[in-house]
């Protein structure tokens, strides 16, 4: 599995949101993995993956990082993955979007949506999404 990267703009739901509120996130997370994924035929994947998480914020955050991960993961059922069981490694992080000083490196897709979110003084998150390598050694 190719590294995926998927990028959506609003402040994310946590497991303790609203029903409708976390659907529509949810919803939201859904279609964006639609229009990126649109042409890879090899997904959803069967394979074991992890994921890393990276929540962007304008002002201070009420969110607990470790609530946004669960719907996050069942927003990708269907279209990363068959079912979220296949998740074996996430890794999440909040951080104030103005402490992020140097963007080179970054892929435009991801400097869209983070000038996007900035003009727009809007949060987003980033999901990044690639196969899980099975550690063989305590650490």
């Amino acid at each position: 599995m190719r590294k995926i990267l998927i990028a959506v703009i609003g402040k994310p739901a946590s497991v303790q949101s609203s029903g409708k509120r976390r659907e529509r996130w949810k919803g939201r997370i859904r279609k964006e993995a639609k229009k990126v994924l649109a042409k890879r035929k090899d997904l959803p994947s069967k394979q074991e993956v992890e994921l890393s998480i990276s929540y962007y914020y304008h002002r201070e955050t009420d969110l607990d990082t470790d609530n946004i991960i669960k719907p996050i993961q069942d927003a990708l059922n269907g279209a990363v993955y068959l079912d979220d069981k296949q998740v074996k490694k996430v890794s999440a992080h909040g951080r104030n979007i103005y402490d992020i000083q140097d963007i080179r490196g970054a892929k435009a897709y991801l400097i869209r949506c983070f000038q996007d979110a900035f003009q727009q003084e809007e949060d987003f998150i980033s999901i990044t999404i690639e196969a899980y390598e099975l550690q063989t050694r305590l650490s």
